[in-house]
């Protein structure tokens, strides 16, 4: 079986869908589902308020953890934020992968850094970190009951938006500022120009 490094190693910044910079809760539709915990540590607001409880060093740990995560998803769930709720399963599904990853290799560890990325031993973990995943799971079965899945359809509603809050940018072409509309909700990261106008003279 060929040796598999880790994908961090090949990690593309420039062209990962989720940054650092932008406020999610001001601009949903620049947010993406996904797959699995992708944008998990990244996205803001949400990594602050959430990462904050994350944890899983106990079992007693985990299940105040998961708990209150779990309570944070159904708030977000009744105030429509859509990307609240979704990070919030993230983290609740990282909480179980990465208990999971310590209780089958010692220190959390996959692969040894320091022998071409090999993987190293399995069942070397801490089987304590195998109760707190079980935890973790229990919580992500409660979302499988709500028959909670991830709905892209509902990011980029500006619903309770001001009009003088909405996102703005400087077109390339004219410099003058201009600010998001429904229309460009699915591809705003991308829109360079106010108008077909400046566009066509742009690309002249």
């Amino acid at each position: 079986m060929a040796h598999t490094k880790p994908t961090y190693l090949n990690f593309d910044d420039k062209n990962y869908a989720w940054k650092p910079d932008i406020d999610y809760r001001v601009e949903p539709f620049t947010y993406r589902v996904g797959k699995g915990e992708q944008g998990v540590l990244i996205c803001e607001p949400y990594k602050t308020e959430i990462g904050q409880y994350w944890r899983f060093k106990t079992k007693e740990i985990a299940d105040k953890s998961s708990k209150k995560i779990y309570a944070l998803f159904m708030k977000y769930v009744k105030d429509d934020d859509f990307v609240g709720a979704d990070m919030a399963r993230k983290y609740l599904q990282m909480g179980y992968t990465r208990a999971r990853r310590y209780a089958n290799y010692k220190g959390g560890k996959k692969y040894d850094a320091n022998n071409n990325y090999a993987m190293l031993e399995k069942g070397t973990g801490d089987l304590e970190k195998a109760a707190s995943a079980d935890i973790f799971t229990n919580i992500g079965s409660w979302l499988k009951r709500m028959n909670y899945t991830p709905n892209a359809k509902r990011i980029g509603k500006m619903k309770g938006v001001k009009k003088e809050n909405l996102p703005h940018k400087l077109c390339v072409t004219c410099g003058r500022p201009f600010t998001w509309r429904k229309k460009w909700e699915k591809v705003w990261q991308e829109v360079k120009y106010c108008s077909e106008k400046c566009k066509r003279q742009k690309t002249k």
